[in-house]
C-alpha cells in the first residue's frame, strides 16, 4: 500500500460538493480577478484570526506575499535582514530582490530535555546580538513545519533596536502561539506582518498559487501594502507607488473560503497522527522526535524526526521502497546556496547544518490511517533496531 505525504482528492472528499458549488458560482459570475468573492475571503480570515478586515491583504503567492512585506517596510537598500537559515528559499528571494543583504540564523538547540528538535530560528537575545549590526533593519521568522517560532523572545530584540519583524506562517495556520509570557494569539499575527501561502500541500491550501499579508497594528502599513500588490494603485490608475501585479484568483477565493471552515478539524486529525507518532517513536533511542507545543492548537505541516546521519539515508531508501513517501525537506541550508550568499556575511550554523543530515519527513496527511502510522514506525524500530 502506498502512504503519500499528502493525499488532497481524498481530504477534499468529505466536502467536494462544497468546493464544486463555490467554483460554480465564480465562473457563473464572470468576475475572476479580485471582486466580491476574494473580499468575502479577506473578511472571513480576518474574522478566523481575530484581526480587522483591513489587516488582511490576499495576494498571488506566499513567496509575493514575503516580497510585499519587505517592500512595504521601505527598508533602505544593502540593509540586513536577520533571516533563519533553515527555510525554503521564498525569503532569501525577496531579502535579495529588494537589495537588502540577508543575515544567517542559526536553529536553537533542542529546548526540551527529552531531546526534541526545535528546527526554529534561535531566540536567544544574546545570539540574536551577535547577528546584530548597525545595519540590521529586519528580522524574518518561519513558524517550521507549523510549530510556533520563539516570537516572544524575536518581538522583546526587535522592540528593543526599534526594527519590524516578519512572522512566516507558510506552514503554521490556524496553529496558536505565545506572543508574551502567558499571553498567546494565531499565528501569523505576532509581529509586525505576517505571511502566508495558500499552495495546495499546505494547512489552508487552495487549487494553484495564493498568498496573504496580516497587518494587525498598523492600518497606514496594510494600505501601503494593498497598494503595492495592486500596481501601487489606490484606486484604479491613480498611481501612487511602483508596485506589482500579485492578486489572488476569485476562484482559489472560493476554494479557500470552503476550506477555511474545514481547517480545524484537519489541523486536529494532523495532531492525532502526530501523538500516534509519538507513542511509537518514544521508544527508539536513535529517532529524535519533533518539539510540540502542549496545551496550544496545532497546524502541523510536516512530522519531521532526525536519526543518526550514517542511517537517514538507508531508512529514507526504506521507507520509500515500502511505499511510504518520507522526504528530506530543505536539504541545503540557505547559507549554503550560492545564489543567496553574494555579499551576505559569512554565517556559523552548525545546528542547522547538523540537523540537515539527519532529518527526515513522514507523512502527515489528515486522511492518514492511525494503523498507518503504527506500521511506519514499525518500519523505522525494525531499520534502526
Amino acid at each position: 500500500m502506498r502512504i503519500p505525504l499528502v493525499n488532497l482528492p481524498e481530504e477534499h472528499s468529505p466536502y467536494q460538493a462544497e468546493l464544486d458549488r463555490g467554483i460554480r458560482r465564480v465562473v457563473a459570475s464572470g468576475g475572476y480577478i479580485g471582486g466580491e468573492e476574494v473580499r468575502a475571503f479577506e473578511a472571513e480570515l480576518a474574522n478566523y484570526l481575530g484581526l480587522e478586515p483591513w489587516s488582511v491583504i490576499s495576494c498571488g503567492n506566499g513567496s509575493d506575499a514575503l516580497l510585499l512585506a519587505l517592500a512595504a517596510l521601505e527598508l533602505p537598500r544593502g540593509g540586513e535582514v536577520i533571516i533563519a537559515t533553515h527555510n525554503y528559499v521564498a525569503a532569501a528571494e525577496a531579502v535579495c530582490h529588494l537589495g537588502l543583504r540577508p543575515v544567517w540564523a542559526d536553529v536553537m538547540p533542542s529546548p526540551s530535555s527529552d531531546g526534541r528538535v526545535s528546527f526554529q530560528i534561535n531566540g536567544s537575545l544574546d545570539y540574536l546580538e551577535s547577528l546584530r549590526t548597525p545595519r540590521t533593519v529586519a528580522l524574518i521568522a518561519v513558524n517550521m513545519y507549523g510549530m510556533p517560532c520563539p516570537a516572544v523572545e524575536l518581538t522583546h530584540f526587535c522592540e528593543l533596536h526599534q526594527i519590524p519583524w516578519i512572522e512566516d506562517n507558510a506552514q503554521g495556520m490556524g496553529g496558536i502561539g505565545e506572543i508574551a509570557s502567558g499571553v498567546t494569539a494565531p499565528l501569523g499575527t505576532r509581529a509586525t506582518i505576517g505571511t502566508t501561502s495558500f499552495f495546495p500541500t499546505k494547512p489552508l491550501g487552495c487549487m494553484g498559487d495564493g498568498g496573504a499579508a496580516f497587518v494587525p497594528h498598523d492600518q497606514q502599513l496594510a494600505e501601503r501594502l494593498r497598494q503595492l500588490a495592486n500596481h501601487g494603485q489606490r484606486t484604479r490608475y491613480q498611481y501612487e507607488r511602483c508596485g506589482y501585479n500579485s492578486r489572488l484568483d476569485a476562484l482559489q477565493a472560493a476554494v479557500l473560503r470552503v476550506k477555511l471552515r474545514h481547517l480545524d478539524e484537519a489541523n486536529r486529525q494532523r495532531s492525532a497522527l502526530a501523538d500516534v507518532y509519538d507513542k511509537f517513536l518514544a521508544g527508539i533511542p536513535m529517532v529524535r522526535r519533533p518539539w510540540r507545543s502542549e496545551g496550544l492548537p496545532e497546524a502541523l505541516y510536516l512530522y519531521t524526526i532526525c536519526v543518526p546521519s550514517d542511517k537517514r539515508d538507508g531508512l529514507l531508501d526504506e521507507l520509500r521502497s515500502a511505499g511510504i513517501d518520507a522526504r528530506v525537506y530543505y536539504p541545503q541550508m540557505l547559507h549554503q546556496i550560492a545564489a543567496y550568499n553574494a555579499g551576505s556575511s559569512e554565517a556559523s550554523c552548525p545546528v542547522a547544518e547538523e540537523l540537515q543530515k539527519t532529518m527526515l519527513s513522514l507523512p502527515i496527511a489528515p486522511t492518514t490511517f492511525h494503523i498507518l502510522a503504527a506500521e511506519i514506525c514499525d518500519r523505522i524500530r525494525q531499520f534502526l533496531l
